[in-house]
């Protein structure tokens, strides 16, 4: 399906079609594990992305690379998208995504070990979730934290966390 519209999105000359049947390619090849034709596709709707200069469009789709990323361990290449996701959100003000980058980050630097620089971050995810009422986010980066926690074996910590999280929930 997407191969086809990919193809009628080329015919017509439609830009954003392009880029988002890119995406949508990359997406399938990353659910299948499918890493390299994830990250070849990926890098396409990208590259198309950047000469339009949709930063929203920039900063999901270094997301969806970032995942990629975290699979094959390249850390380095996951923290450079990440904080160009963070810059364009905190530059937008694009609060939803910027709890989306942060938390990703956050989960990152946990699966680095580095459980405190994981902490602070998701703070912040926190922070900024909930001044702006995004809930989703919030429960997301409470039951983060408390992942966290657990690896610093801060154990009533990560229980406030998942509590704070069910609380929501509810």
């Amino acid at each position: 399906y997407y191969q086809k519209s990919l193809v009628v999105a080329n015919e017509l000359q439609y830009q954003n079609g392009v880029q988002s049947a890119l995406r949508n390619i990359g997406m399938t090849y990353a659910d299948l594990g499918l890493v390299d034709s994830a990250i070849f596709y990926y890098q396409k709707s990208l590259e198309l992305t950047r000469k339009t200069n949709d930063l929203k469009g920039i900063a999901t789709l270094n997301l969806s690379l970032t995942e990629i990323y975290r699979i094959q361990e390249d850390w380095e290449k996951a923290i450079e998208l990440l904080n160009e996701s963070l810059s364009i959100c905190q530059s937008s003000g694009n609060a939803n995504l910027q709890c989306s980058t942060l938390i990703t980050m956050g989960g990152v630097y946990e699966a680095k070990g580095q459980y405190l620089k994981s902490r602070q971050i998701l703070l912040q995810a926190v922070e900024i979730a909930k001044n702006n009422s995004l809930n989703l986010q919030l429960i997301s980066a409470y039951l983060n934290l408390s992942d966290v926690e657990l690896n610093l074996n801060e154990l009533s910590r990560a229980e406030d966390h998942v509590n704070r999280a069910l609380f929501l929930i509810e």
